[in-house]
């Protein structure tokens, strides 16, 4: 029987190891992303071989992340099975890309019923291209961009030394969502994000106007050529402030990366705009596994 264990902050470096030798485009892939979230989906991890998944519950049951690493994946897939036969649950697994679902299907071929998950897919972008923001269909964003600029604003990267003020951003800005209890898992997630900065490798920055900070984000490292944002928070009360987030942070600490995920939008509409609007090269398609 498989044995799944609650992730440690000590388990980073064996599973980024791992991503390394088997890149993948997916946001759930990163560690922080595991580690931060775990309160919600009662996050476990479980190695199997070369391989590693992790277990969530969530209100329609237990889901698997779809095991990545180096070696042949079929035995993998068969502890898997075995392991829900033994826990009398369903073999459920999420996260699959394309690169997972053509393994899958040569290994298992008709034994799967996938499908896409078009709500999950994350979205990729150039980040040259949204550092200019040059072109025709980005000209809406400069004019935002200069809306914000009118302003005595100034940029920095968050530190151990401003941490306490994102928090107190995030706070009014919780206000501003008139504390929506929908929120509570997601304010776990950031205190949990803030906590162990350093140890997870996060970085971010924020903005400030008139000395106040007004906008923050946070960011990790998937792989070589991409970086990951996992929050950004802005008071929309001041024009164009959610563009010079997003451009000040890429300028000036991601300059060295190709690619930005951002990841989903999980659905909403407004947010799927948003992010539609900023023109991605790329969607990471993902796609759900039952026997």
């Amino acid at each position: 029987m498989l044995t799944f264990e609650t992730i440690t902050i000590q388990d980073r470096d064996w599973i980024k190891t791992i991503n390394q030798t088997a890149p993948h485009a997916s946001c759930e892939y990163c560690f922080g992303n595991l580690f931060i979230w775990q309160d919600m989906y009662h996050t476990q991890i479980c190695r199997i071989g070369g391989y590693y998944t992790a277990s969530f519950q969530t209100e329609s049951g237990t889901s698997f992340l779809f095991p990545i690493g180096t070696g042949a994946l079929k035995p993998v897939i068969d502890e898997m099975l075995l392991h829900c036969g033994e826990q009398g649950i369903p073999f459920k697994m999420h996260s699959m890309e394309e690169q997972d679902k053509a393994a899958l299907m040569q290994a298992f071929p008709g034994k799967f019923l996938i499908s896409h998950c078009r709500d999950y897919d994350d979205y990729v972008y150039d980040v040259a291209a949204l550092t200019s923001l040059s072109g025709k269909k980005y000209h809406g964003k400069r004019n935002h961009l200069a809306r914000f600029y009118e302003q005595n604003w100034s940029f920095e990267p968050i530190g151990t030394q401003n941490i306490a003020e994102c928090l107190a951003m995030q706070a009014r800005w919780l206000a501003q969502k008139q504390n929506d209890p929908a929120l509570l898992h997601e304010q776990k997630a950031l205190f949990r994000a803030f906590s162990n900065w350093e140890a997870l490798g996060f970085f971010g920055g924020l903005l400030r106007v008139n000395g106040e900070v007004c906008a923050y984000t946070i960011a990790e490292e998937l792989n070589a050529e991409t970086v990951v944002i996992h929050f950004e928070k802005a008071d929309t009360q001041i024009p164009g402030v959610y563009a010079a987030i997003n451009r000040e942070f890429l300028a000036r600490c991601c300059q060295k990366y190709r690619f930005v995920n951002r990841e989903d939008d999980v659905g909403i509409e407004g947010l799927r705009r948003a992010k539609l609007s900023y023109h991605p090269i790329a969607l990471v398609s993902k796609y759900e596994v039952s026997a």
